[in-house]
């Protein structure tokens, strides 16, 4: 199975005053065409797509990310979106700003706002793939991702924005721009998994079976550093 993944878009972001969406549209615009290019079997979205109480902008990047979906969609490429720490809506509803997805009512689209077991079969015949979601746990709908974890038969691919991972260093996602609080993930738990995909980190790195993409754009000035992108993986 090809999965093209991606993550922390923050496309209300603005960095010294200057609006990054234009940027970031380009960007996410380009990993679409690369999951088409690649005939991949599932595009997945690790989370931040933006704060929820950010202002009008929000709906601009609402549209962003259901352009993006549409487009998907009608490759027949299904698209999973999960809730990141900067998506959740904290008043008890379980809502977040990946919300308005779930009203095109595509089948080929998965919202995940709370933890889930997915199985997708690769579009050309392939084999089940097992996935396990793991979204940010946001206070008014708290869940144990560990707990969790332990309740199912296992998952081949992992699916989760969660904000603690021993040996990995918080960046900028933990300094300039944090919301939320620390969620870790129970990596001793998923020892029978083939891939491991985290959102929340800004920087693209790899960390024993973890791949994080990190975000499309360096989003301050303390990630000059970074080299922006999004991961091809084949499982």
């Amino acid at each position: 199975m090809k999965i093209v993944a991606t993550s922390d878009w923050h496309g209300d972001v603005t960095t010294h005053g200057i609006r990054r969406f234009p940027e970031i549209a380009e960007a996410v615009n380009a990993t679409v065409d690369r999951a088409i290019e690649e005939d991949a079997d599932a595009y997945v979205f690790l989370g931040d797509l933006c704060n929820p109480d950010s202002g009008s902008c929000v709906f601009r990047v609402v549209r962003l990310a259901i352009e993006a979906e549409t487009r998907l969609a009608l490759r027949k490429i299904p698209s999973i979106w999960v809730a990141g720490n900067h998506d959740v809506i904290e008043d008890g509803s379980g809502e977040s700003a990946l919300s308005p997805l779930r009203g095109l009512g595509d089948a080929m689209v998965t919202v995940c706002e709370a933890p889930e077991e997915l199985t997708l079969f690769g579009r050309n015949g392939g084999p089940a793939t097992r996935f396990v979601v793991l979204p940010f746990t946001p206070t008014t709908h708290p869940y144990d991702p560990a707990g969790f974890v332990r309740s199912i038969r296992g998952a081949d691919v992992v699916l989760s924005h969660l904000t603690e991972i021993s040996g990995v260093e918080p960046g900028e996602e933990a300094k300039e721009m944090p919301r939320g609080r620390g969620i870790r993930l129970p990596v001793e738990d998923l020892k029978g998994a083939k891939v491991i995909l985290n959102g929340h980190f800004h920087r693209r790195q790899k960390y024993g079976p973890i791949w994080i993409p990190g975000s499309l754009a360096r989003l301050t000035f303390c990630e000059e550093r970074h080299d922006p992108g999004y991961l091809v993986v084949d499982v």
